[in-house]
C-alpha cells in the first residue's frame, strides 16, 4: 500500500463510542462531499483487497488527525494476522456474522443520532428495538440492496432517500431478543421486568459470538424441524429463536422433543446423533472458545430434559464431551458418584440398577461404556446409614 502522508480530510469529525467502523467511513464520506468511501481509499492509496473490513486504523488517523486508539476501538482488525475472528467494539466473533458488502439500518435511529451503531454490522441484527420496526435493506427507489459504498448514511447510489422507506413492523418478542443483542455489543443495560420472559441475564454473561451462535442454531433449528422452507433467513431464525427462548426452559425442551421425535421416524439417524446437530452449536469445543460456565444455561435445560422426559437416554460420545467438560454438579460418571456418596463402586452400580435409572446419558457402543448418571440424586452426603437403607442392603447396630 501506498500511503499519502501529506493528504488530509477537510472535515474529520471524530468516531462514536458505539459507531459502526464501515459507517464512521461512510459518515466521513458524505461530510467531505464525495460520492463514496471509496475516494478514501483512493485518496490513501489503499488497494481494493483492504476494502472488506475498512480502512487499517493507522491510514485512517492520518487522514482524519485522529487518535489510532479511538479507531481501534471500533475497528473490525483482528488480534493477530492468523486469527479467524475479528472486532466489533469490544467483542470478537467470527466474520461470517457480519454483514459487510451490503448493508441495513434504522433509518429513523440514523438520522436521531446522526451516526451508525455497531450493532446493525450484524447479520441477525433484522430490526430495531426502538421503533419496532424491520431494518432498512433496499432502497426504496431503485430496489436494490443498500452498498456499503453509496453517497450518503441515508442516501442510495441512486439518490433515493432511505429514510422513506415502507418498513415492516415486527413482533415483541423479537424485539425482546433485539434489544438483547443490541445491548450486548454497546453495552447498554436492559430493565429487568420487561426481559424476564427470556433467560437475558443468563445470555448475557456468554461472550457476544457464543450469544450469536446459539440465537442461530435455536432458531434454524426450529424451523428445520418444523419443516420451513426459509431456515436460512435472517428474521425467520430470529423470530423461531425469540420463540424458543421464551419462558425458558419450557420451549426449549418442547424444541428437543420435537427433535426427537422426528429423528425416532428415520433410519438414518444413529443411536442419540438427533442432538449433536444442536449440541454442537451450543456446546462445541474448539481452539478459539471454550465458553466454561457460560454454557450453564443450556447444559442445564438440556439434562433436565434427559432426566426428565429423554426416553432413551442415549447420547452419541461427542454430545458427552461436550456436556461433561462444561464441569455440572448434575452430570457426572458413577465412579464418581460413587465417590461422592461415600459407597463403592459395586455399590453405586447395583443402586444404580435397582432404581431403573441406569443412566443419565450413556453411549453404547463403546468398550468402556461411558456412563453419566444425575449428581442430584439425594444419596451423595448423606450418612453412611441411610445410604445402605435406600440401596437395600443390611446394616448392623
Amino acid at each position: 500500500r501506498q500511503i499519502l502522508n501529506s493528504a488530509v480530510l477537510l472535515c474529520h469529525p471524530q468516531p462514536f463510542p458505539t459507531e459502526s467502523y464501515l459507517g464512521y467511513a461512510l459518515r466521513l464520506s458524505e461530510k467531505n462531499g464525495y460520492n463514496s468511501p471509496l475516494e478514501l481509499y483512493r485518496l490513501a492509496g489503499v488497494q481494493k483487497s483492504y476494502r472488506r473490513i475498512g480502512l487499517d486504523t493507522a491510514t485512517l488517523a492520518r487522514l482524519t488527525r485522529g487518535r489510532p486508539s479511538d479507531l481501534q476501538a471500533i475497528s473490525y482488525e483482528p488480534s493477530n494476522s492468523s486469527s479467524t475472528r475479528v472486532h466489533l467494539l469490544s467483542h470478537q466473533i467470527e466474520s461470517k456474522r457480519l454483514l459487510l458488502i451490503t448493508a441495513k439500518l434504522c433509518p429513523q435511529c440514523v438520522a436521531e443520532k446522526g451516526f451508525i451503531e455497531a450493532h446493525w454490522d450484524l447479520k441477525l441484527m433484522i430490526g430495531c428495538p426502538d421503533h419496532h420496526r424491520r431494518a432498512a435493506v433496499g432502497c426504496p427507489k431503485c430496489s436494490k440492496r443498500l452498498p456499503r459504498f453509496r453517497p450518503g448514511l441515508l442516501e442510495c447510489r441512486c439518490g433515493g432517500d432511505i429514510s422513506k422507506s415502507d418498513l415492516a413492523t415486527i413482533s415483541s418478542d423479537a424485539v425482546k431478543l433485539l434489544a438483547l443483542i443490541r445491548s450486548k455489543v454497546v453495552g447498554t443495560s436492559l430493565s429487568g421486568g420487561e426481559f424476564s420472559i427470556l433467560p437475558y441475564q443468563e445470555l448475557l454473561t456468554m461472550d457476544l459470538n457464543h450469544m450469536l451462535r446459539s440465537i442461530e442454531a435455536l432458531g434454524r433449528r426450529r424451523l428445520v424441524v418444523d419443516n420451513r422452507p426459509d431456515a436460512n433467513d435472517e428474521y425467520q431464525i430470529i423470530c423461531a429463536a425469540a420463540q424458543v427462548l421464551k419462558e425458558w426452559p419450557t420451549n426449549f425442551q418442547a424444541l428437543l422433543r420435537d427433535i426427537e421425535s422426528q429423528a425416532s421416524e428415520s433410519t438414518s439417524l444413529g443411536v442419540g446423533h438427533e442432538f449433536d446437530s444442536i449440541c454442537d452449536a451450543l456446546f462445541r469445543i474448539d481452539r478459539h472458545y471454550r465458553p466454561s460456565g457460560r454454557a450453564i444455561l443450556f447444559r442445564d435445560a438440556f439434562v433436565e430434559f434427559a432426566t426428565t422426559t429423554w426416553e432413551k437416554g442415549i447420547a452419541s460420545q461427542a454430545l458427552i464431551t461436550r456436556l461433561r467438560w462444561l464441569t455440572s454438579d448434575r452430570s457426572m460418571t458413577v465412579g464418581e458418584w460413587a465417590t461422592r456418596a461415600g459407597v463403592s463402586l459395586s455399590t453405586a452400580t447395583r443402586y444404580w440398577s435397582k432404581n431403573g435409572r441406569q443412566a443419565l446419558l450413556q453411549y453404547p457402543r463403546s468398550r468402556l461404556s461411558r456412563v453419566l448418571v444425575d449428581g442430584k440424586d439425594p444419596v451423595p452426603g448423606v450418612a453412611p446409614k441411610y445410604s445402605a437403607v435406600q440401596l437395600g442392603i443390611p446394616i448392623g447396630y
